[in-house]
């Protein structure tokens, strides 16, 4: 537990040091509004904000993504001791993000993206998912190079999108947005902080670990490609009106770097 709650204190110093002054000056242009004066209009947009409490919805984030790294990081017991992958930190994972949904009224299932996807939005994630196994077979597939086996391969197919996006994408975006509102468009979203810090969080949460064995491991290449890979989920989130597509797309992804994996190795 103590090397997962360094890794917690090192992921939040990352994204205080990237993200703290441009977060202070956001709020510090909200506070000075005039009053009455009207929400932009990216703001009108969303339903699910709580623009009157910034501060408490910024450290429930950084709460969450600490007790994630802890749930994650325990000591497996029972039927997942001789499993490959880590069923039980992923499980844990998604009961506590669905632990949250349920009990904090800020929280909603349309907030956190649980609605039904926009016309079109599955050909958005079978394109998305062929140029990620296109990509991957020109540099190599992500993750382990051992050669997958049934388990990772079934793992893959449900576990991370589910639990990843769900905790990334839907809870901590959605208390982001409520935090600091966006109040611009970007490649025709209107999501700036919260895709910016929850994509930073999911990053570090890849590549900057304290191992109990290993000491500090900075994975740079890792922490910026899933950087970007979270960026392109809060857009395919965003752009869909759901959270499903994602979910299935960063699946699909994950299995397309198994299948890389398996056909180079």
């Amino acid at each position: 537990m103590t090397a997962a709650l360094l890794t917690w204190a090192l992921h939040l110093l990352v994204v205080a040091l990237l993200c703290g002054p441009g977060v202070w000056l956001t709020l510090r242009r909200a506070a000075v509004v005039p009053a009455g004066a009207p929400a932009p209009a990216a703001d009108r947009t969303e339903d699910h904000r709580d623009p009157a409490s910034p501060a408490r919805l910024l450290l429930a984030v950084a709460g969450a993504h600490g007790a994630v790294l802890v749930l994650t990081t325990l000591p497996r017991v029972g039927p997942f001791e001789s499993l490959d992958r880590n069923w039980q930190g992923q499980l844990l994972a998604l009961a506590f993000a669905t632990g949250l949904l349920l009990a904090w009224p800020r929280l909603t299932p349309k907030g956190v993206g649980l609605t039904r996807p926009k016309p079109g939005s599955w050909t958005l994630v079978a394109g998305g998912a062929l140029g990620a196994l296109v990509v991957q077979y020109a540099v190599g597939g992500m993750g382990p190079s051992a050669e997958p086996t049934a388990e990772a391969f079934v793992n893959s197919a449900v576990m991370p999108g589910l639990w990843e996006e769900f905790l990334f994408r839907g809870i901590l975006f959605s208390l982001v947005l409520q935090a600091l509102p966006a109040r611009r468009r970007i490649a025709g979203i209107s999501a700036t902080w919260a895709m910016l810090i929850t994509s930073l969080l999911f990053a570090l949460g890849h590549g900057l670990v304290v191992d109990p064995v290993d000491g500090l491991t900075v994975q740079l290449g890792y922490v910026l490609s899933t950087l970007v890979a979270g960026i392109f989920f809060v857009w395919v989130r965003e752009r869909t009106g759901s959270l499903l597509p994602a979910i299935v797309l960063h699946n699909l992804i994950n299995l397309a770097g198994l299948l890389v994996v398996g056909l180079q190795g």
